[in-house]
């Protein structure tokens, strides 16, 4: 399981929504952002700080938080709809 995520998205109800349920899976360190680039910055700085691997960023693993993002909001709205 994860212990630190950043959440990636405008809408600020969609992050406290997932900020509310990734805390419930006793996620460690929730981060909310409100643009990508936000996120890659500070995905960058844990890097250059030694706080995550290298290879953490990489564009393979940024893409599939981007979808599991999409997703859940996604379910999101048919859950509302």
């Amino acid at each position: 399981m994860y212990s630190t995520v950043i959440i990636a998205d405008d809408l600020v109800s969609i992050n406290a929504g997932v900020h509310t349920f990734l805390s419930h899976l006793s996620i460690r360190l929730i981060d909310s952002v409100n643009y990508c680039d936000d996120a890659l910055l500070r995905i960058h700085a844990a890097e250059k700080d030694g706080e995550i691997p290298m290879s953490f960023s990489s564009p393979i693993n940024l893409s599939k938080q981007i979808i599991v993002n999409k997703k859940l909001r996604q379910a999101r709205n048919l859950r509302s709809t």
